[in-house]
C-alpha cells in the first residue's frame, strides 16, 4: 500500500500507476503474468485507497482529498501511518513508543519474539545497538524511520515550528538519544 500511495503522487494518474509495474524487475522476471498480477494488487489498493477518500479523481488525474493525504503519498505513508503520526503529539513518550511500535513497526516484519525486541526497544529507544539482539535493532530502526517520517510529516501539514512537529520532533530525539526514560 505504501507503494500505491507514493505512486499515486509520483504519477498523478491511475493508469500511470499501473503502468510503472511494466519496468521492474518483477516484470522482467515474471513476464506479462506477472505485470498483470502487480497491476491487480495495486487497482485493489488503489480503489481501497479511493473508497477511504484518500483521493479521487478529476479530469482522470490523481486529486488528494487533504493537504495531509497529499504529504502522506508524498511521504509514502500507509494510512495507518498517517493516522499515528496524527496521534503522537497528544502522546507521553512510553505511550508513543507503544503505539509505534504495536501499529507501525509489528505489521512490517515477522517477528520470532517481538515481544521481548519490543520491551528492549521501550527501555533503550535506538541505543539498543548496543544492548541487545537483531529483532530489537531491526525494530528500533524501523521506530526511528517511522519517527522521522512523522516529523517531516507534521512539519509539513502543521508547519515546523507548529506544536504538532515540535512535539514529535522531541519524542524522536527522546527515542535516539535515549532521554525518554529521565
Amino acid at each position: 500500500m505504501k507503494m500505491v500511495m507514493n505512486l499515486l503522487f509520483e504519477k498523478r494518474t491511475k493508469d500511470g500507476v499501473l503502468s510503472f509495474f511494466g519496468s521492474t524487475y518483477y516484470a522482467a522476471v515474471r513476464g506479462e503474468e506477472g505485470v498483470k498480477e502487480l497491476q491487480e494488487k495495486a487497482k485493489a489498493v488503489m480503489d481501497e485507497l479511493e473508497k477511504k477518500g484518500v483521493f479521487f479523481e478529476k479530469d482522470g488525474r490523481v486529486v488528494f482529498s487533504t493537504r495531509e493525504w497529499f504529504f502522506a503519498s508524498l511521504l509514502s505513508m500507509h494510512p495507518v501511518e498517517k493516522e499515528v503520526a496524527l496521534r503522537l503529539p497528544a502522546l507521553s513518550y512510553d505511550d508513543a513508543v507503544d503505539e509505534v511500535l504495536e501499529r507501525v513497526v509489528k505489521p512490517q516484519e515477522k517477528w520470532r519474539n517481538f515481544d521481548r525486541a519490543k520491551m528492549d526497544v521501550k527501555a533503550f529507544g535506538l541505543l539498543t545497538y548496543y544492548s541487545s539482539g537483531y529483532e530489537a535493532r531491526e525494530a528500533a530502526d524501523l521506530a526511528q524511520a517511522f519517527f522521522d517520517t512523522a516529523t517531516l510529516f507534521l512539519s509539513n501539514t502543521h508547519g515546523w515550528k507548529s506544536e504538532e512537529a515540535q512535539a514529535v520532533r522531541r519524542l524522536a530525539d527522546e527515542f535516539s538519544y535515549g532521554e525518554g526514560k529521565r
